[in-house]
């Protein structure tokens, strides 16, 4: 079996397992768990291969869909359904103690894919329900804010849609306008971001 291909059994194997336990599988690599119509659960597969092993690192999170609905419309980007972590984390950090999850060719893949799932519906899920919250959401933001990879902007779509309207305006006009610090160490895109958001907010206050 090429190395592609076993990626792929255990791919395969890994989300199987998840919906076996109750996770929805929106499309390949698209794992989630509807806690509500606002916020879902979302599960990444990240893996590595060394050659007759692949060793998988699950990170588990929340996407949240207005949030990320928002944040498409103001970069201009089609938003697709569940496709990327709102936040997330590396399930080690609630679960330092837990083995790694490894998979070998020529050994039966659904142990360890089994074991992967519970861990994710047990710990994960809670992890997921615990951050499926603008409040809670806000503050995490705010934190990696520096470290840009989205975090301004979900920032301010948070703060908006929790009702924060004249903070996020505030943020965006002084942080992420042309002459703002993150603007200046960004790339367009936040640019873009600043000017559609003063734009839509301009039109709610009218």
């Amino acid at each position: 079996m090429a190395q592609s291909e076993f990626d792929r059994a255990v791919q395969d194997a890994c989300e199987s397992a998840l919906v076996a336990v109750g996770f929805k599988r929106l499309r390949r690599s698209t794992i989630i768990w509807e806690i509500s119509e606002k916020f879902w659960g979302w599960v990444g597969l990240n893996r590595g291969n060394h050659g007759d092993m692949v060793r998988v690192n699950p990170f588990i999170g929340i996407h949240a869909v207005d949030l990320m609905k928002l944040c498409d419309q103001l970069d201009e980007s089609k938003y697709s359904k569940g496709a990327y972590a709102t936040y997330a984390i590396h399930l080690g950090e609630i679960l330092p103690d837990e083995l790694v999850f490894e998979f070998h060719k020529g050994r039966d893949l659904s142990h360890d894919a089994e074991r992967l799932a519970k861990c994710v519906a047990d710990a994960g899920l809670t992890y997921m329900r615990s951050i499926a919250d603008y409040d809670v959401l806000i503050p995490l933001f705010k934190e990696f804010i520096p470290t840009l990879g989205g975090y301004p902007e979900r920032y301010v779509a948070a703060l908006q849609l929790s009702g924060k309207h004249a903070e996020a305006r505030e943020f965006v006009l002084n942080s992420l306008n042309k002459d703002g610090e993150l603007a200046r160490i960004s790339n367009g895109s936040i640019l873009k971001f600043a000017d559609n958001f003063l734009k839509l907010t301009e039109l709610e206050l009218h």
